[in-house]
């Protein structure tokens, strides 16, 4: 359908694109399950629409669903543990243990547990705290994934050293 297709202008481009959709949707037999080597219009003639996107987005929202939570960290010989490649310090009286965070949404900490005695509250690092315009959100979210991606290859890079 493509393949001979060499659009020179956007109105071009946009008619091909038209042609190559229709086809897809109404003329190819599509070989999924649901679809039974039928065509997918043919298959699913209306579509539900789709949801409208928020305006605004919570970035914290997670952290009331997380709340209660609990997740088990070891204490290096040095009296730190690594909490979102983060180090946090308890004591080294307690090097080799197992501690639990607790996450505290209300107070948006987490409570570091041995057994059931508090050993200490540090705040959950991260945390935006105010709600944010849906571009300014997916922005934030494409800063930390391209921040995630440059320490996972320096991980690897030192890996490799």
């Amino acid at each position: 359908m493509l393949a001979g297709a060499a659009p020179q202008t956007l109105s071009e481009v946009r008619e091909v694109t038209a042609a190559y959709l229709r086809h897809y949707n109404e003329q190819r037999p599509h070989q999924g399950r649901a679809c039974g080597n039928r065509p997918p219009r043919e298959v699913f003639p209306s579509l539900p629409q789709r949801p409208r996107l928020p305006e605004q987005v919570d970035p914290d929202a997670w952290l009331h669903a997380m709340n209660g939570r609990a997740f088990v960290r070891r204490v290096k010989a040095d009296g730190r543990m690594i909490v979102e490649h983060q180090p946090s310090y308890v004591k080294q009286a307690l090097a080799g243990q197992t501690v639990a965070l607790v996450v505290e949404a209300h107070t948006r900490q987490f409570a570091i547990m041995q057994g059931s005695t508090l050993l200490k509250r540090v705040p959950i690092k991260g945390l935006i705290g105010t709600p944010l315009p849906l571009a300014q959100f997916l922005e934030h979210m494409g800063e930390l994934a391209r921040s995630q991606d440059r320490l996972r290859r320096l991980q690897q890079r030192a890996a490799r050293a």
